[in-house]
């Protein structure tokens, strides 16, 4: 429920600071296809086009959950509700919902008196659904497209030529609000688990859209309607299982749409979405988190904002040149997708400030050596996609692992173990390949490798460097870079080489197998490449002596473990890295 809460106060805190851009109480969001406009008399005079086949969204009564039934809405429905005609083949069904409408809005406009809500009113008072075709501007072949296509309709009314819609009418809005908050029959009055006050509960709450892979019609966050999911006693209850009021519910409902419709509040990250908003300085600083986790890092333009930003966090200067609100409360959710409904994968809450640093942390221990010409930081975008099966259509891993990666970054907590072993299979599964630019080892596979090895092995800055570390006593790191140099010896013998292919997967396990023969191939590389040039022969064997001197690499272990790997791999791509990576010195 403190999600809801959180929600409903970030509600009224937008009614205040952005009035224009969010539905008030009782108001919400629809796709309006048509006008139906009206005259003085109730007599239907148009049907004007909003000018988009899929509608135009125009704020209005709210529309509830209508899964089965039949359940009027107020001033915009289909034809079904406002002519009772449709093209479903169900007359009887039709003509219930159009009772159904006429008494809910002849109920809410009662004693309502203003030029529209008298319209409207004599309008159902006048009208047969059984004529509906053959009224006179219905009949016209476009007007029928536009009313009977399943649309939203909107009640409008033409006066002196000019068209006024009933939503934008005063008095109409005066008699909405009250029918809205007024206890109904048939209304369950409990305390809201929100707010506290008892007040009539919402049975079913309100749709959310904009999830990422949820229905586009909208899925809901809070439901009821199995009875694995139900409480002893509230058996076919539904929204009874947990009282949250109306209000409650449409508050938290608008504020998550909102959210989810302004760009600055979302992004994505796998089948993940992800909804920020902050207490104080709301637009500044979720505009800046969004940057911060690489929301646009997919395009150059996207990649050098991230890197501009992350750049002045990780020095510590973004307070000086960003207008952020540090010390305010700031909310992060992880929605996915599940069917119908939407699951909530994290909730996280804290000042923003910290959330801040955590990520600035996570930046820090990404660090690696690159060519200068390289992107300067990783989005966490770009680390999940190093661990997709690059043969899959859908990435396998983005569900999997992007709820967790973006917990341990957010709070700067242990990276997913999973999502190291994968690195580590996919480094295993890839090979090199210059046409198809793909290295097994490439930079953010060593990247996250080495963030892994300082935050979940208790390895230290000081051992796991962002270079080469010449005095490294870790043995896997040392054998890693020896792989990286016997690689290179053998491109300068050879002109290329596919040492990394055959046997970089046995050495970074098995190493006690594989380095003799790796070695005995090195010794014939050096007699070759000796042959033409001495000088860069002796570089190459004072290279490998230095690291076989029993300080770095006292023995070939028998076998190394996962962690161990880790280490091989971040030593040999560092090993490769500094040389400039140019396949010239591979």
């Amino acid at each position: 429920m403190m999600l809801l809460s959180t929600l409903n106060d970030y509600y009224h805190q937008v009614l205040q600071t952005h009035p224009n851009e969010i539905a008030h109480p009782g108001w919400g969001s629809c796709k309006v296809g048509a006008l139906l406009v009206l005259d003085e008399d109730g007599k239907i005079r148009s049907i004007v086009s909003t000018g988009d086949k899929h509608g135009v969204s125009m704020v209005v009564p709210e529309h509830p959950t209508r899964s089965s039934g039949i359940k009027p809405f107020f001033l915009c429905d289909t034809s079904s509700y406002l002519l009772g005609d449709d093209t479903k083949g169900k007359p009887d069904r039709a003509q219930q919902a159009f009772d159904q409408s006429k008494k809910l809005h002849l109920e809410i406009l009662e004693g309502v008196d203003s030029p529209i809500a008298n319209a409207v009113r004599r309008f159902y008072q006048g009208w047969d659904p059984s004529v509906a075709r053959s009224n006179l501007v219905l009949s016209n072949p476009k007007a029928a497209e536009l009313t009977f296509s399943g649309g939203f309709l909107l009640f409008a009314i033409s006066i002196n030529g000019l068209i006024e819609q009933s939503n934008e009418d005063e008095a109409i809005q005066s008699a909405w609000a009250n029918y809205y908050y007024e206890p109904r029959q048939g209304d369950k009055i409990m305390r809201c688990l929100v707010t506290g006050e008892r007040r009539p509960i919402a049975v079913l709450h309100p749709p959310i859209k904009g999830v990422k892979g949820a229905q586009s019609s909208g899925a809901q966050l809070v439901s009821f309607n199995t009875r694995s999911g139900e409480s002893y006693g509230h058996e076919d209850e539904q929204g009874l299982n947990a009282p949250v009021s109306k209000e409650a519910a449409q508050g938290y409902g608008t504020a998550l749409n909102y959210l989810l419709s302004s760009p600055i509040h979302h992004t994505y990250l796998g089948d993940t979405t992800i909804v920020y908003w902050s207490r104080d300085c709301d637009d500044l600083n979720s505009s800046f988190l969004g940057e911060l986790l690489g929301k646009a890092a997919q395009t150059d333009d996207g990649q050098k904002r991230l890197d501009n930003i992350v750049r002045s966090i990780v020095q510590g200067k973004y307070q000086d040149e960003y207008e952020l609100q540090l010390d305010s409360p700031f909310y992060i959710v992880g929605f996915a997708p599940n069917a119908a409904r939407i699951a909530v994968r994290f909730f996280l809450v804290g000042q923003f400030g910290e959330f801040v640093e955590n990520i600035a942390e996570h930046y820090r221990h990404m660090e690696v050596v690159h060519a200068p010409s390289a992107k300067e930081f990783i989005s966490p975008y770009a680390l999940l996609h190093s661990v997709e099966n690059p043969n899959t259509k859908k990435p396998i891993y983005e569900s999997v692992f992007c709820a967790p990666l973006m917990r341990s970054i957010l709070n700067n907590t242990r990276y997913p173990e999973g999502m190291y072993e994968s690195t580590i299979v996919r480094i295993r599964a890839t090979q090199n390949d210059d046409d198809k630019r793909t290295r097994k080892v490439n930079r953010t596979r060593a990247a996250f490798i080495r963030a892994y090895l300082l935050q979940n092995t208790g390895l230290s800055r000081e051992e796991i460097t962002v270079t080469v570390n010449e005095d490294s006593p870790i043995v896997a790191y040392n054998l890693g870079r020896l792989f990286s140099i016997l690689e290179s010896l053998q491109y300068q013998a050879n002109g290329s080489t596919n040492l990394a292919n055959r046997y970089m997967n046995s050495a970074s396990v098995t190493p006690e197998l594989v380095y003799p023969i790796l070695l005995r191939l090195a010794n014939a590389h050096l007699n070759k490449v000796g042959h033409d040039r001495p000088g860069l022969a002796n570089w190459y064997k004072s290279q490998i002596a230095g690291l076989l001197d029993g300080t770095r690499i006292q023995h070939f272990p028998n076998r190394l473990s996962l962690t161990e790997q880790g280490e091989f791999f971040l030593g040999y791509y560092e090993q490769y890295a500094i040389k400039g990576i140019k396949k010239k010195e591979q």
